[in-house]
């Protein structure tokens, strides 16, 4: 390969990955400067007010969390077992899913030291497959990061959610 292959700078080049910076207390002025004005943002808050999102702040703080706690419509519809006789009979409860699931973010959430964090984890629910109850280990995806205002949040999700 030339000196004219990958990471190679000159007129017309991209910089090379090291030498763009993104100072960690005000990504969003330096991201604006690179790439201009959004074209369009949707912020966590409006996916709240939206019900994209449901805020479980208030539980989350029961295992510890000191900071906004959010999943996804779809987690929630499994987590929330209103109305499903079957599962409540199996004596689950939307409190206990959604303690579990809290649960095991938070330990993700202490693995990752305070630092942003995104990744996989697990949690099985008992579930209604046709007229059986039973326990299913499901994939989910935990967002620990900036929030609107680059204030440290939690997003626990399914990955098709991200």
């Amino acid at each position: 390969m030339t000196s004219e292959g990958r990471g190679a700078r000159g007129p017309g080049k991209l910089r090379a990955r090291s030498q763009v910076r993104v100072e960690e207390d005000k990504p969003m002025e330096q991201l604006k400067e690179i790439f201009g004005e959004p074209v369009y943002t949707y912020t966590r808050a409006q996916a709240i007010e939206d019900g994209c999102f449901a805020d479980v702040s208030d539980q989350a703080r029961e295992v510890g969390f000191r900071c906004p706690v959010a999943l996804t419509s779809t987690l929630w519809a499994t987590v929330n077992v209103e109305g499903n006789e079957a599962l409540v009979r199996e004596g689950q409860s939307t409190a206990g899913r959604l303690h579990d699931v809290l649960f095991l973010a938070m330990l993700k959430v202490r693995a990752a030291a305070g630092r942003p964090f995104e990744g996989p984890m697990k949690c099985a629910f008992r579930v209604l497959d046709g007229s059986v109850v039973r326990s299913d280990e499901q994939e989910l995806w935990l967002y620990f990061g900036p929030g609107d205002n680059g204030e440290p949040v939690v997003t626990v999700m399914y990955p098709a959610d991200r």
